[in-house]
């Protein structure tokens, strides 16, 4: 079935509206509207209707909901409304106001693109030459380079573009890969950005601690542009509930979107799993109540599968993403580090608190004098200033809990693990 979309939007001072019927071209990768209507709006906002055939519905780490927590998170400007099988709708409102610039169209890289990226640009061309194609197709792909290609393979780059065989793009993809490019604009690279990522986080895990990252323009395989995006939560609903006991929760991103499947072999899970956690305060990271969060963003992510749901382990991403994650894992082993050292000290103050003011009151009385004042001897020997100010630097913002409205039909209510993860407002279904 086509794919319902109701679009609202503003058009000068008016509001207008639009529905399509869309379905998609996978090989023009292009949409094809079946059909159109347009109706009067009072409000802006978006909504999509698809519709599934074959499919099992579940609460697990790999199903719908999860998946549109995440999304939640990675997009903390998006307001989502989730209705699921049972009945019960799930709206997740927005954590800010602030919308990401839309990124540049930007053309492939030679270094990323594959024989058949070459072919299905060859079959849907309306150029003369070859040469012209890779040209206007490809970025950083000049003359001088085409010439270099043509003496490399022996590739009449003057041919028509349909004449050229699969042999021949494979060649011509080989040899890209042997030669030195610029790296691609980095105009198309649109991260969220370490506070909107912490909006997300905090919005939804209220966590103790939390911090984010983004490192600057890196490029792979010589050309490839890409950056990469870290966050951690410790503490309140971060990490993943495993019967009684929280668990180490990974959330892998690639432009935005949640990876959910296939982890174990993802780079993002091999990069996490290579650092030395006990550097960072964490004994075991798999049993520690954390949440890790890692953004890749770039306009070639080099999946694994067709299924685009783990990332290549190429080196540089790789040292990438432990280079971002082992930076922000030092603020979290300084954050319980004080954590750590206020629990020692508040302990220490309790055992004076409780023995210092006996043994003034005995000594006084042994030596038939009044009790003297002690209270500022007490906080010196407390070390009372010490504890507040670790209490300080411990405290984190305010955070308002996610407004998350829950509407269920009592007749189908399933109780699930991810409960906890929600604030219920029983609604009425004439309120919805």
């Amino acid at each position: 079935q086509p794919v319902k979309i109701r679009s609202r939007y503003k058009d000068g001072d008016s509001l207008k509206g639009v529905e399509m019927d869309v379905k998609l071209d996978v090989k023009k990768n292009t949409g094809i509207i079946l059909d159109r209507k347009e109706f009067e709006t009072d409000r802006t906002g978006s909504g999509i209707e698809i519709e599934f055939k074959d499919v099992s519905y579940s609460m697990s780490e790999q199903g719908a909901y999860e998946y549109i927590r995440r999304t939640v998170i990675g997009n903390p400007h998006a307001r989502i409304v989730f209705k699921d099988p049972t009945g019960r709708k799930y709206t997740f409102e927005r954590a800010t106001d602030q919308i990401p610039p839309l990124p540049k169209a930007v053309l492939p890289h030679p270094k990323g693109v594959t024989a058949d990226d070459i072919i299905d640009l060859c079959k849907t061309t309306n150029k003369k030459r070859f040469k012209n194609l890779l040209m206007d197709s490809l970025s950083r792909v000049s003359a001088k380079k085409i010439k270099e290609v043509e003496e490399a393979t022996g590739i009449d780059m003057n041919k028509r573009p349909k004449s050229i065989t699969w042999k021949e793009a494979e060649q011509v993809v080989n040899q890209f890969d042997q030669m030195k490019f610029m790296a691609p604009p980095t105009s198309g690279l649109k991260p969220i950005g370490d506070e909107q990522i912490e909006k997300g986080i905090n919005e939804i895990l209220l966590p103790e601690f939390s911090t984010a990252i983004t490192r600057k323009p890196q490029a792979y395989r010589g050309g490839v542009s890409f950056i990469i995006e870290a966050g951690i939560a410790y503490g309140g609903k971060a990490g993943r509930l495993v019967g009684q006991q929280k668990k180490a929760e990974i959330m892998r991103f690639a432009n935005r979107v949640p990876l959910t499947f296939d982890q174990g072999s993802c780079a993002i899970t091999e990069a996490l799993k290579s650092i030395d956690w006990r550097r960072y305060g964490v004994r075991n990271l798999d049993d520690a109540p954390i949440s890790v969060f890692v953004n890749i963003i770039s306009t070639n992510v080099p999946y694994l599968s067709t299924g685009k749901q783990s990332v290549a382990p190429e080196e540089e991403i790789v040292r990438e993403i432990r280079q971002a994650t082992m930076k922000i894992a030092r603020k979290l082993e300084k954050y319980i580090r004080t954590k750590k050292a206020a629990k020692n000290e508040e302990m220490r103050a309790k055992i004076f608190e409780d023995l210092v003011p006996v043994v003034i009151k005995q000594s006084a009385l042994l030596a038939e004098k009044d009790v003297p004042e002690y209270d500022k001897i007490m906080d010196e020997v407390t070390h009372k200033a010490k504890i507040m100010d670790m209490k300080h630097r411990l405290k984190q913002p305010e955070i308002e809990p996610m407004q998350i409205v829950i509407t269920e039909d009592p007749k189908t209510r399933v109780k699930t693990e991810y409960e906890e993860y929600a604030d219920y407002d029983e609604v009425a279904e004439d309120d919805e």
